[in-house]
């Protein structure tokens, strides 16, 4: 169905007049209704991409109905979406990673999960260390940092010249102890602490 059309799911002919409505699959049926990582990133992409057709700068949700988001459950005596996404829109991290890759998609810093990843990321030198991403049909820069987030960092994927997580977790084994297989923490953790600690001892050397 068109995204200009009126929608037919919410139980309220005003939400679903103005709304586009999206389903998640779970990943386990009952209980908090949770989705997978892989789901998760797919609804963040999809979020931001519907923003960028539509002209939204920017979303919010404050459980009411006037907010950019809402949830089934507040047209219609359902529980849906269930607690484990409402629980994400109710802590604000829905919408911080969504406003995160609208702002990346505006050419700014590469914000995952409040970590700035501007210093392990550059587009051009990961799509062209990958063929893998190119035969794919990855080009843009936006696709490539959104493959990099949902898979590039946890197959510990190369993505800038001055970083290296093999590397990274060779050098520091209090790390390789603390973190093990969890590639994603490296990144972080260079982002975080690493970087500034490097160029601390860079300067103490040359003084």
């Amino acid at each position: 169905m068109l995204e200009t059309n009126r929608a037919w799911t919410s139980s309220s002919y005003w939400n679903d007049s103005q709304a586009i409505t999206i389903e998640v699959s779970n990943s386990q049926r009952g209980g908090s209704w949770p989705i997978s990582k892989e789901a998760y990133a797919s609804l963040i992409n999809l979020c931001a991409d519907i923003c960028k057709r539509n002209g939204i700068k920017a979303v919010n949700y404050n459980g009411t109905k006037n907010a950019v988001l809402t949830e089934h459950r507040m047209f219609a005596a359902t529980q849906c979406p269930g607690e484990y996404i409402h629980e994400m829109l109710k802590s604000g991290k829905i919408a911080q990673d969504i406003n995160a890759r609208l702002k990346t998609a505006a050419g700014r810093d590469f914000i995952y999960e409040g970590v700035d990843l501007s210093s392990v990321f550059n587009a051009v030198y990961y799509g062209s260390r990958y063929p893998d991403l190119q035969a794919a049909g990855l080009k843009t820069q936006e696709q490539l940092w959104m493959h990099f987030v949902t898979f590039g960092m946890t197959e510990a994927r190369q993505a800038s010249a001055e970083f290296s997580p093999v590397s990274y977790r060779n050098c520091n084994p209090d790390l390789n102890m603390a973190f093990a297989d969890d590639w994603e923490a490296y990144y972080k953790h260079y982002c975080m602490c690493g970087k500034n600690e490097i160029e601390e001892g860079k300067r103490k050397n040359i003084m």
